[in-house]
């Protein structure tokens, strides 16, 4: 029986060569035995079975592979997408973009290394908290145990809060009541690069952020139109980030979604965040010298406008105190007995084109969403 999956899948394949039986299985032939192998691995998973059909016809003799091979096997539902994406954006497919030349099982791996693959385009790895990343791409569990031949083992990669498909929606422009507001820059990991932020149609403030190599935040920089430069760095200590010359924190899930915000230094609120089963925020509770105030929040199945963005999410509930990183969010209520509701226009692909927002049936006003259309690269998604 046939092994649906869902996953983007990492078959590591090594091919040993012996110069003692050289004469005996020429290499050519140890080529198509292996590939073969495969193959037949890959058949017995429903979902990659185009990915197993381009590999039958793949010439395997013209890339040097007596170090091994390491093949990154893509589900049905990207490889059908290739040749029907909307007009202008086509991606040609090339196997080889999805091909190391050389055998790297996880004990091999080493952080900040970039490997070719077979075509010449950069494969960026990363450990993050024990967690290794293949250009930005969670590698996160052994599939399958053993081999199909000698050194071989099947590993799964998900691609984080999206879609299989090779393509991204990345908001670039939204609007409020018509006016622009905000605008979206982003690097070729498709992370947010910067931030302008609109007040009367000037520029008001600019945000620019650094990341590290294992693709998280390193530093902030907000730039006013007045001047006035805002450098935000972090000391990081496992699951914990304290701002540099203050004494306010993050403190995170093992998964890097907020677990709580301590404004110690500043407002003497202790921010903690519950989540549904999907990572969005379920419930927020503020607790100060006050007293607790809590609201709670419920979301769309659809996607969010940063449905699709590769910028840890951490920074959209902590720095922008932006709800829709994930699902758009419907509704709100708190403690304080006020409620909000949030009504969405979509466009073909479930990423909202329109929102309406009202606070105690009032109608506050209507936000507008533009959006690029750019491919999944693996190309160059080296962190800055």
């Amino acid at each position: 029986m046939k092994k649906p999956i869902t996953l983007l899948f990492l078959l590591i394949a090594a091919i040993s060569f012996s110069c003692n039986n050289k004469e005996e299985d020429p290499t050519n032939n140890l080529v198509e035995r292996k590939k073969q192998s495969i193959i037949d691995e890959l058949e017995n998973y429903e979902e990659l079975s185009m990915f197993a059909a381009e590999l039958k016809k793949t010439d395997l003799s013209n890339i040097d592979i007596s170090d091994g091979l390491t093949i990154f096997a893509l589900p049905n539902s990207v490889m059908s997408t290739f040749s029907s994406l909307k007009s202008g954006n086509e991606i040609d497919f090339d196997i080889y973009d999805y091909m190391w030349v050389g055998y790297y099982p996880a004990t091999v791996l080493s952080n900040g290394t970039i490997y070719k693959s077979a075509s010449g385009k950069e494969l960026f790895l990363s450990n993050y908290f024990n967690d290794w990343y293949v250009n930005g791409f969670y590698l996160y569990e052994l599939v399958e145990k053993g081999s199909i031949e000698e050194n071989v083992a099947v590993y799964g990669i998900e691609m984080p809060y999206i879609r299989n498909r090779p393509y991204a929606e990345m908001v670039n422009k939204i609007f409020y009541n018509d006016k622009l507001l905000e605008q979206y820059f982003y690097d070729a990991s498709l992370r947010i690069s910067h931030v302008d932020y609109y007040d009367d149609d000037n520029i008001s403030r600019s945000c620019f952020l650094y990341y590290d190599n294992r693709g998280d935040i390193s530093k902030i920089i907000y730039q006013y139109s007045n001047g006035v430069q805002d450098i935000i760095e972090f000391d990081k200590s496992n699951l914990k980030y304290t701002f540099k010359g203050s004494t306010d924190y993050i403190e995170f899930k093992s998964n890097m979604l907020p677990k709580q915000y301590s404004f110690a230094d500043t407002i003497q609120i202790t921010r903690r965040f519950e989540y549904d089963p999907n990572g969005n925020i379920k419930a927020i509770t503020d607790e100060t010298k006050y007293g607790t105030f809590s609201t709670t929040y419920k979301y769309d199945s659809k996607y969010s406008p940063f449905h699709d963005c590769q910028t840890p999410k951490w920074f959209f509930i902590i720095m922008n105190e932006n709800m829709n990183y994930i699902h758009p969010c419907v509704s709100w209520s708190n403690s304080a007995k006020s409620s909000g509701t949030s009504v969405y226009e979509y466009n073909q692909e479930s990423y909202p084109t329109k929102c309406v927002k009202y606070e105690n049936k009032e109608r506050l006003g209507e936000y507008r969403y533009e959006y690029n259309i750019i491919p999944w690269d693996y190309k160059i998604n080296k962190p800055n």
